[in-house]
């Protein structure tokens, strides 16, 4: 006769109590992403139905023929508006930084720009500087030509006497330039 004995090395244990309590958890998660689901498509059912409704109506105001009127003097305070808040975000948009990276490349040594007067109306910018000599400012001249600005002006050059930085009287040229197409 065979003896049989049990070997409990061999034994595959499952803990059933984690298994039940495991699948308890996930068929929990799944029941609520089920309910989540539904009330989303109920959700977005119901507004499009109340869209449907206000797309209707709209149809019906446009049918029967309700039109506003609007005066001439509300069109015209309209364009102003528009027009001042097309300038404002011109103006907005413009990179000084741009500008200002592309001077500093132009302006040869003995050049300083001393201001910059922007007309966002017509495009331009108008700088007034001084120039050591007349070769330094027409060095400038020639680099903002080569620019891909549509036009240069001098409108104004004269030399005067200043103060330099050591106290010195020297003699320096003040110059205008309008510079078009910048904005």
């Amino acid at each position: 006769m065979m003896k049989l004995t049990i070997n409990f090395a061999s034994r595959r244990y499952v803990n059933e109590r984690a298994v039940f309590w495991a699948g308890a958890v996930v068929s929990f998660l799944l029941l609520v992403f089920v309910f989540y689901q539904v009330a989303t498509c109920l959700q977005l059912s119901r507004t499009v139905q109340n869209k449907s409704l206000e797309v209707e109506a709209f149809a019906q105001e446009v049918a029967a023929g309700d039109k506003v009127q609007i005066s001439k003097e509300d069109i015209v305070a309209q364009k102003e508006a528009l027009a001042v808040a097309r300038i404002l975000l011109r103006k907005d948009a413009f990179r000084w930084t741009a500008l200002f990276d592309r001077l500093e490349r132009l302006l040869p040594p003995k050049v300083s720009i001393r201001s910059l007067s922007p007309d966002f109306q017509t495009n331009s910018l108008k700088l007034t500087g001084a120039a050591s000599e007349l070769k330094d400012l027409q060095t400038f001249l020639d680099l903002l030509h080569h620019e891909p600005f549509s036009q240069v002006f001098l409108k104004k050059q004269e030399f005067s006497d200043a103060e330099g930085v050591d106290g010195n009287r020297q003699r320096v040229l003040f110059f205008s330039i309008d510079v078009e197409g910048v904005f």
